[in-house]
């Protein structure tokens, strides 16, 4: 009796040629991230060392305590499994092999964007002062750091002496000003505000609502020999000397002072 062996038929060698490389491709992971790269993720697991993430991929990714250490306490406390967050991706493979992603980093992706938003609707925005450089100040917006020239600073007057205008700096620090955002270049790192810039826009909505014959309270901003300068809510207006009492009167601190609160009627604008 003769056996002979079977030969499978040509379908059922293109089928497991399919099958093997269908199985090639599951080991390969052709998704493999790369590091700057932003990935949307949702949290697996979160403890006070680190947090894990479900980014879509054939492994999670990890934040490290680190960056953690960097995030706001609200944020913090978001970071509950389920929630979504953006994350950019710091290594792709260290060295025990694992995804390591930062949530600040992709959270101050975000602060970027709407910094480019805000300069392209030209609104005014609130920053704190961190910080002086010897060009400047630097200010605080949402978790980026830009700068202000001194040029674009109308909250210091200038003074004869760096003593001074040092000091007038470092006094600013802490403070919050209005600003306008200026210039945002993020591939440089750039962040540039303007304090004059938006003093200006608001001088513009405050004269729009002001009219000859008007009442106004202002507070006495300086005095020189003929007459006193008071701000009305952010436009600087003249008494001039002549118009400060009845009587003569040979210079404006025989009446005033600077910071007094005074009572003034508009006579005249000229925009």
């Amino acid at each position: 009796m003769v056996t002979s062996t079977e030969i499978p038929n040509e379908e059922e060698q293109m089928a497991d040629s399919m099958n093997e490389f269908a199985a090639l491709l599951d080991e390969y992971d052709y998704d493999s991230p790369f590091r700057g790269q932003i990935l949307k993720g949702v949290v697996l697991a979160a403890d006070d060392h680190e947090v894990m993430l479900d980014v879509g991929l054939k492994r999670d990714a990890f934040v490290p305590r680190t960056d953690l250490d960097r995030l706001d306490e609200d944020v913090i406390e978001s970071l509950t499994p389920g929630a979504h967050v953006r994350a950019y991706v710091m290594q792709p493979s260290n060295a025990d092999g694992e995804l390591i992603v930062s949530i600040n980093k992709g959270l101050e992706l975000e602060d970027w964007e709407q910094a480019e938003n805000v300069l392209g609707d030209d609104s005014i925005v609130d920053v704190k002062v961190v910080g002086t450089n010897r060009g400047g100040l630097l200010a605080r917006y949402k978790r980026l750091t830009g700068f202000i020239p001194m040029s674009q600073i109308t909250s210091i007057a200038r003074f004869s002496s760096d003593y001074e205008m040092n000091q007038a700096k470092n006094d600013l620090v802490d403070d919050h000003l209005d600003v306008k955002i200026i210039e945002v270049d993020r591939l440089r790192n750039r962040l540039i505000f303007s304090e004059r810039s938006a003093q200006s826009q608001l001088q513009q909505i405050a004269m729009s609502n002001l009219e000859v014959g008007q009442d106004v309270e202002g507070r006495v901003v300086g005095l020189v020999d003929f007459g006193a300068f008071v701000d009305i809510g952010g436009v600087d207006g003249l008494i001039h000397i002549s118009k400060l009492d009845h009587r003569f009167v040979d210079h404006p601190g025989e009446i005033l002072a600077i910071g007094d609160e005074v009572l003034v009627k508009i006579e005249s604008i000229d925009e």
